[in-house]
């Protein structure tokens, strides 16, 4: 338990968008997932935006490669972070950029309706 606490005080002092110049080319899958699960278990409960964390963590390179590699709970546990995360988004692009990222399938839970037009861009809406 001290070591997981541990490596919550260390994600959340880390600024998403160093993930991918910190992880460089060694994010490995165990690392995805573990990141993916501390978001999960200690931000969502705490009520902490994740949108930045998981949109930085597609940055990284090898990030395609991790997420070949879930399990199908680890696949519901991106699942409803990237619902999280849409639930308090302004920027619908994002999310359907995350979904597409993290490949998820099942989109019955995301409220997608508006419509996002050839530049990928949301009819007013400003761009990510």
């Amino acid at each position: 338990k001290q070591w997981y606490q541990r490596r919550v005080r260390d994600l959340r002092q880390i600024d998403p968008d160093v993930y991918p110049k910190l992880f460089q080319e060694s994010l490995e899958a165990d690392q995805l997932f573990l990141i993916l699960e501390i978001l999960n278990n200690y931000y969502v409960p705490a009520n902490l935006p994740v949108y930045n964390e998981l949109h930085y963590l597609t940055k990284v390179k090898r990030f395609d490669m991790a997420v070949m590699f879930k399990t199908e709970a680890q696949q519901l546990t991106i699942s409803r972070l990237v619902h999280y995360a849409a639930e308090r988004a302004s920027c619908r692009v994002g999310i359907v950029k995350l979904i597409n990222a993290y490949n998820i399938l099942d989109l019955s839970k995301f409220d997608l309706d508006k419509v996002v037009n050839s530049t990928g861009e949301e009819e007013g809406v400003a761009p990510c």
